[in-house]
């Protein structure tokens, strides 16, 4: 992609996430925290049985960048 196709797409992203920020702020306010909480219960249930370890993403990405090195 052209340097010159880039900022055009780089500018119709903005403008879309101008007309987007209405309808994103009323979705926020219109959201219902304690129903998504229950919906996502069972999901971080699951996520924290199978947690075994702490892990850094910057930790993990240092190890490929390492593999990289000459």
């Amino acid at each position: 992609m052209a340097a010159k196709d880039m900022r055009a797409c780089a500018r119709q992203w903005l403008r879309s996430a101008h007309a987007l920020e209405p309808i994103r702020r009323a979705e926020i306010a219109a959201g219902d925290t304690a129903k998504a909480i229950l919906l996502l219960e069972d999901a971080y249930q699951c996520a924290m049985k199978t947690y075994d370890r702490p892990i850094s993403g910057l930790v993990e990405m240092q190890k490929y960048f390492r593999r990289l090195r000459p």
